[in-house]
């Protein structure tokens, strides 16, 4: 594994200066006491990275170079993979590369086992940071800076070297993930420089993380019937689905006769003092599903795949298109996960052109000409869609968009149950908004996400006298300890799923779930 925090610089022992965009700036009414509070997320980039993106993850970077050298042994590859070697001192461990064409004579499956062994030394890495702002000035600046959509220059401090600051200070936490995930306490400080303008032509260039071309519409959805019908079982007998103790996230997994695997979200805690989700972390390993899909790119829906066998790269991944959120949306986290599983399809395609009919598609950014329709579709399982809508319901906004143009996934057997990510309930496709659901994972971690519609079914739909078995559970995936918006803050989502006669299970008080259907 790549040594990212000597490459990166990820927590400096010194004052550092970094480069972020506010990416999320939410007023929060503290409904213990008076008055409110922001909830900041800042997306962040240092020199360090801004080199080592390009010089890995771009179209000329080392992992596109090594595979193109491997098909044409071209001197002008050879010379920038030497020049990534050397500038990552990365010799000593892969400098067999150049006779990789030789030894094996063009035996590609051979040469495709090596190229793997090198992509996964160089897996996406995560840089972000959260806060809570009590300060209504300064979080009214960086609610400014969001709507600004620029990108800003912070020094990067310890909580406890902070005093020499006088003012701007933003106390918070630090994630770095490149497994093992770390969350530091730290501060951020806002400067009043202007960023350097290679930098910031650097940080904003749009062909870096560019993944256009694994954008589909609803034109191709025949085609991703066909691949998604050959990973998964012909005749499921068995659906089990279990949701994980994350912490504050989600992750899920479904297995459909024990050997076929789904991940519904591959979330985890942004929290440090969510000592359960950390001690769960193994449980990700073991699973090597068949299939990924991403109800939508949220770090606590996406973070956990720091943990997750390599093999899962090499997966289907089904995702809303990263695309379409708003510049000012997005990570660029989230936007490194989207490249590398990009470049991983090309490897996977090795030796055959993107125009032949042998190529196959790993990555699927499912874009809005799927809004509120089904994306696929059997007799035990439905892929849907949510809105792209981001008008007030009864003057009241719910969920953002990013959030509502994410993917629902409905699975059904003796008994049903409904995935929703995010999602809020006005922006669920109209197809299942008349369902009613055994199993429901609540929306949101529990927020306000609207008035739920959905009652339990009390029988099995062949059944004529009352299930044996428990039906009706509402699940919330959400924190042991207090997060950003204090989820399931919204007491009266899970009172009213109980008047309409689900329990609750959460993840922070019960633990992991699941349920066989």
């Amino acid at each position: 594994m790549t040594n990212y925090k000597e490459i990166l610089n990820p927590f400096p022992l010194d004052d550092k200066t970094v480069f972020g965009k506010v990416i999320r700036c939410d007023k929060i009414d503290n409904k213990d006491n008076e008055g409110y509070y922001y909830v900041v997320e800042i997306t962040l980039t240092n020199k360090e990275m801004i080199s080592f993106d390009e010089d890995i993850y771009s179209n000329d970077g080392l992992l596109n170079s090594i595979t193109k050298y491997a098909l044409e042994a071209d001197d002008s590859f050879r010379n920038k993979i030497k020049n990534s070697f050397e500038k990552y001192n990365l010799t000593d461990d892969l400098n067999w590369v150049f006779d990789v064409v030789s030894d094996y004579k063009k035996d590609n499956k051979k040469i495709l086992k090596e190229l793997k062994k090198i992509y996964n030394k160089f897996t996406p890495y995560f840089y972000e940071f959260s806060a809570i702002v009590e300060d209504l000035d300064l979080g009214e600046e960086l609610f400014n800076y969001y709507h600004e959509n620029k990108y800003c220059e912070f020094i990067l401090c310890d909580s406890s070297q902070n005093k020499k600051y006088n003012e701007h200070i933003i106390k918070g936490n630090l994630i770095f993930s490149a497994s093992p995930i770390e969350v530091r306490n730290k501060c951020l400080v806002i400067t009043d420089n202007t960023i350097p303008s290679g930098y910031l032509n650097r940080i904003t260039d749009k062909t870096l993380f560019e993944t256009g071309h694994s954008v589909i519409n609803i034109s191709h959805r025949d085609m991703l019937k066909n691949l998604i019908d050959k990973n998964i079982p012909k005749k499921i007998k068995k659906i089990k689905y279990t949701m994980f103790n994350v912490g504050q996230g989600l992750c899920s997994y479904v297995s459909l006769n024990r050997n076929y695997g789904i991940f519904f979200d591959v979330g985890f805690t942004k929290i440090k003092r969510d000592t359960k989700a950390f001690l769960n972390k193994d449980a990700f390993k073991t699973r090597i599903p068949k299939i990924i899909i991403l109800s939508h790119w949220d770090l606590d829906h996406i973070l956990g795949v720091s943990y997750c066998n390599k093999e899962i790269y090499n997966r289907i991944w089904i995702a809303p298109d990263i695309n379409e959120i708003k510049t000012k949306d997005r990570s660029i986290s989230a936007l490194r996960l989207s490249k590398y599983l990009q470049l991983r399809e090309a490897l996977n395609n090795f030796g055959i052109l993107p125009s032949s009919s042998a190529f196959k598609k790993y990555l699927f950014l499912i874009n809005n000409s799927f809004d509120g329709q089904t994306v696929y579709k059997n007799k035990n399982i439905i892929l849907h869609k949510g809105y792209n809508d981001e008008r007030a319901v009864n003057g009241k906004k719910y969920s953002n968009y990013k959030n509502n143009f994410g993917l629902l996934l409905e699975l059904k057997n003796k008994r049903n149950l409904l995935l929703t990510g995010d999602t809020d309930y006005y922006r669920m496709p109209k197809s299942i908004k008349s369902t009613m659901f055994n199993f429901l994972q609540v929306p949101h971690h529990g927020a306000d996400a609207g008035t739920p519609k959905y009652r339990p079914l009390k029988r099995h739909p062949k059944c004529s006298k009352k299930c044996s078995v428990q039906c009706g559970l509402a699940i919330v995936s959400v924190s042991e300890d207090f997060n950003s918006h204090n989820h399931p803050k919204y007491k009266e989502h899970l009172k009213l799923l109980e008047r309409y006669g689900y329990e609750i299970h959460r993840t922070d008080e019960d633990g992991e779930c699941v349920i066989n259907l």
